[in-house]
């Protein structure tokens, strides 16, 4: 009979396909696990990796509660925490949007965050301004003052230090130069979130949601940064013994 997988396996495969944003493919796999051997990967190393897929299909199904429960089932370790947040908020505003009858502005959203805060499990407590964490807001304020024209690598090392993706910085430097040549009053960002309406200017290039590490990954060919390895699952072969 074929060997099960194990837990390092199937936390690679799930991985690598939220890596390449293939929920149906992602189905798939799960569904081709036995029930019993779900469970007891669910224990294991391998528990946050199938969590946060499975909290995907959940909100590619539209199950809501599915997907609030897996992402407070357990605490997950800090690189799940942008994915699983990103999904839950949008998963939020979906619900809010269904039940309204109509698209969300800037204060539904806001107002969304405030009374259903991210849970603990998916949180590491700091306060955020805006969907920002102050040190990162802090970050950004600071490079602004010494230049509000940023390089390519200069918005590169911001993403780095602050946890942001390329294109929130180079969006929060545009949203801060044209409230600065209109007058305009506090900060007011929130991150790009794939599929939002109004999180693109129309001449910016489409993001590209790499369902790992953030929200969007796409920048223009000068803000690119290198590509970045893929993951590589190799499957455990037995090896007869002679």
């Amino acid at each position: 009979h074929s060997k099960l997988p194990q837990p390092g396996q199937v936390s690679c495969v799930c991985e690598a396909l939220l890596q390449a944003g293939d929920p149906g493919r992602l189905g798939r796999f799960l569904g081709s696990l036995p029930a019993e051997e779900a469970s007891r990967l669910e224990a294991s190393g391998s528990g946050e990796s199938l969590a946060k897929a499975r909290a995907l299909l959940a909100f590619e199904r539209g199950d809501f509660g599915e997907l609030y429960r897996l992402v407070q089932s357990r605490p997950f370790g800090a690189p799940h925490h942008p994915f699983l947040q990103d999904l839950y908020l949008r998963a939020r505003y979906r619900e809010a949007e269904a039940a309204r009858g109509r698209a969300l502005g800037a204060v539904d959203k806001y107002r969304l965050r405030k009374k259903f805060p991210l849970p603990a499990t998916i949180w590491d407590g700091e306060e955020t301004v805006y969907c920002f964490k102050r040190r990162s807001r802090a970050a950004l304020r600071d490079s602004y003052g010494r230049s509000r024209y940023p390089s390519p690598e200069q918005k590169r090392r911001l993403a780095r230090d602050t946890g942001l993706s390329l294109t929130q910085v180079s969006n929060w430097f545009k949203n801060r130069r044209q409230r600065d040549r209109g007058g305009g009053g506090p900060e007011r960002f929130a991150p790009v979130i794939p599929g939002q309406a109004g999180a693109r200017s129309p001449d910016e290039p489409t993001p590209k949601w790499d369902g790992v590490s953030n929200s969007c990954t796409c920048e223009s060919s000068a803000d690119r940064p290198p590509p970045q390895k893929k993951i590589i699952c190799k499957q455990a072969t037995n090896q007869d013994e002679t």
